[in-house]
């Protein structure tokens, strides 16, 4: 009998507070539009300053947004040096915003392997390999209406790479190549 007067108090309140939408609910179309979260399609030029001369790199990234944020993506980029070699990076690209209205700054990382290319064809080489890459930096984001943003970024960009050249007749010698470069980039992301 006691159970009976605690328990139709209750059921009646859930009754009739169930129908009742709270102002705090969010649906969860609304939840995922507030995150900003989804495919992000980035793409850019870099500039890569050396002691002697620049080179240029474009790239290309697929990547997720997992909120306002956060995202990370796989990236595909040309980068022209041409002494013997150009390089092909193949990289993880990660991305960190501070959201503010419309300028954010932002720090990223870019870290793969790099594919050699031989560029140089007056140049002997026997056999090349790729290696290492390494682009940390910060940037700004600049917002539009739509969901197109620009970027403009800097940080440190580390490229290796090695080939052999003859040096006789029945052997070679192995070339290291590493550019250590300041990249400048421009790009923009939708």
């Amino acid at each position: 009998m006691m159970f009976k007067k605690i328990l139709s108090p209750v059921l009646l309140f859930i009754l009739i507070a169930l129908p009742l939408k709270s102002s705090a609910q969010v649906d969860f179309k609304e939840w995922l539009a507030q995150r900003k979260g989804g495919y992000v399609l980035k793409s850019g030029l870099d500039g890569l300053a050396g002691e002697s001369s620049t080179s240029f790199r474009v790239w290309v990234v697929n990547g997720y947004r997992f909120n306002r944020k956060v995202s990370a993506g796989l990236g595909v980029g040309f980068s022209y040096y041409n002494d013997p070699l150009s390089l092909l990076p193949l990289f993880i690209d990660f991305k960190y915003l501070f959201p503010a209205d419309k300028i954010s700054p932002f720090f990223f990382l870019k870290s793969g392997y790099n594919i050699s290319l031989l560029t140089d064809t007056e140049t002997a080489v026997n056999s090349h390999s790729g290696g290492l890459l390494l682009n940390p930096g910060l940037g700004l984001q600049f917002e539009t209406d739509g969901k197109l943003s620009w970027q403009v970024s800097a940080g440190y960009n580390l490229d290796r790479a090695t080939y052999f050249q003859p040096s006789t007749t029945f052997s070679s010698s192995e070339q290291e190549v590493t550019y250590k470069r300041l990249s400048l980039g421009i790009g923009l992301s939708f």
